[in-house]
């Protein structure tokens, strides 16, 4: 409200920093005491049964979980039903009306443009990011690391807020571009990326690097020919996650879309606030599906390749 109501930039930009220091805390924390912890049995003995639940507490769990499932299942259920009837509750006729909207589609396919080029741009980075970490002494690897993480630990508001304040004048007048879109999308999403990669890397034997140095490879021949290959599962794996979250995101770009450069996720919630039940949910019948579809296919690149995202 202070960005958009009272257009007071540096008062927005304070209230950012103190929403920026529990995450921060919260995601040192994380990154330094609980990732990458090995947990050892005290017995030492594996593949014990597990103890089963006594009825009461399996009747209490079933039943507080079947309450939160048809819960969230009922949402999307008034969200179907509000796309192909007139008006939900109240007229009831089957329509699709609510598809015939030419701004509504114009939207969806810039989100779709620009969630496709962020995706692979955060992907193709996040995966050159990895191997560099895996592989390389590079010094500050840590930092760099932590850096790339902590873009998805801050607020997306503070992150719209930031770019706005960038690239608001020269010399990087971006705002109300595409290019400062697929900009704040691709950074967001760079440590997905990175961390699939990561995870790969540690999967492929150094030894095969070797052989191929040995056989007269270069390292860039290498890298191309023997890694590249074998990176292509976490690659698609932080390219659906990417593109998934940049569809439905808000916070971080809601400061700086333009007439020109709506987004379907903004576009969604201008359409609720001015009562259009029917359009928005026409709109997000269609992301649920998109997203649907990516949850899909992100379960099938973690099933074949075993990479967890």
């Amino acid at each position: 409200m202070l960005v958009v109501g009272q257009h007071n930039l540096e008062l927005a930009a304070v209230l950012g920093v103190f929403l920026i220091l529990p995450s921060l805390i919260v995601f040192i924390f994380q990154t330094y005491f609980l990732k990458d912890s090995n947990v050892g049995t005290i017995s030492g003995e594996t593949g014990s049964q597990n103890v089963p639940l006594s009825k009461s507490v399996k009747a209490f769990v079933v039943t507080i979980s079947s309450m939160f499932i048809a819960f969230i299942l009922l949402m999307f259920i008034m969200v179907v039903l509000g796309a192909f009837v007139k008006i939900i509750g109240i007229n009831n006729t089957f329509t699709l009306e609510h598809f015939n909207n030419e701004t509504g589609w114009d939207s969806l396919s810039m989100s779709l443009y620009v969630s496709f080029i962020s995706a692979i741009l955060a992907a193709a980075i996040g995966i050159l990011q990895g191997f560099l970490f895996a592989r390389k002494p590079i010094p500050g690897k840590k930092l760099f690391e932590f850096l790339t993480l902590f873009g998805l630990a801050v607020p997306g508001t503070v992150m719209g807020i930031g770019y706005v304040l960038i690239f608001n004048g020269p010399p990087f007048f971006l705002t109300g571009t595409v290019m400062i879109l697929v900009l704040n999308m691709t950074f967001r999403k760079i440590g997905v990326g990175m961390e699939a990669a990561i995870s790969k890397m540690h999967q492929i034997d150094t030894s095969m690097e070797e052989a191929s140095s040995d056989l007269g490879a270069g390292p860039y021949k290498t890298f191309w020919k023997v890694l590249v290959p074998l990176m292509v599962p976490p690659f698609v794996a932080g390219f659906i996650y990417a593109f998934m979250t940049a569809m439905v995101s808000i916070s971080s770009v809601v400061f700086l879309i333009s007439p020109d450069t709506n987004l379907v996720a903004i576009y969604i919630l201008n359409l609720a606030e001015q009562a259009k039940v029917g359009l928005a949910s026409a709109m997000s019948f269609i992301m649920i599906v998109i997203v649907l579809a990516c949850l899909g296919l992100l379960k099938f690149v973690e099933k074949r390749t075993g990479i967890r995202i």
